[in-house]
């Protein structure tokens, strides 16, 4: 018989949005301008007990990183949005 022996490593998926706020001035908008709702996908190695405990932990690394930068269209925030999915990473004995 396999036995799995389930380790305390936890990858967790989370959504990010980038939001842009602000008006670009019309003479800066060129090809590379796209007003469509841009997401990304992050997954964190997360160490913990439980899947709550995981999910808690990789949420908080997540608003850590929230982050802002302008380019020429305005600012761009990149927001946290929700998690998506977590699964514990296991080992065979």
């Amino acid at each position: 018989m396999t036995e799995y022996i389930v380790d305390k490593w936890y990858s967790v998926k989370l959504l990010f949005e980038a939001r842009i706020t602000g008006e670009p001035r019309p003479e800066l908008i060129d090809d590379g301008y796209d007003e469509s709702r841009t997401f990304e996908e992050r997954i964190y190695l997360i160490y913990a007990d439980s899947f709550e405990e995981a999910y808690e932990k990789a949420e908080h690394e997540a608003k850590l990183s929230e982050s802002s930068h302008t380019n020429p269209y305005g600012l761009v925030q990149w927001i946290y949005v929700q998690p998506l999915d977590c699964f514990t990473c296991t080992t065979k004995e």
